[in-house]
């Protein structure tokens, strides 16, 4: 049995108020969480093309023997 009824509403109110709160909190800890895994992704498809650019460069190249100076074939590398 409720008492006073005023009292028992604001502290519902609170109460949701802090609920409210702690949602829009959490949804902002996700949101972010999200920007960085996009973030993360977006840097691992730019690093591949990185890699795939260089390889295709390498595989186009020509390349010195450092034992006769001669240009080898393309995409031949020396050690």
């Amino acid at each position: 049995m409720i008492w006073n009824p005023w009292k028992a509403l604001a502290a519902a109110e609170q109460e949701i108020a802090r609920l409210r709160n702690l949602i829009a909190e959490r949804d902002e800890e996700n949101d972010t969480r999200l920007r960085e895994i996009g973030e993360v992704r977006l840097r691992a498809k730019l690093a591949e093309a990185h890699v795939a650019k260089l390889t295709k460069d390498l595989a186009e190249g020509h390349f010195r023997n450092p034992k006769t100076g001669r240009l080898g074939r393309k995409g031949e590398r020396f050690k």
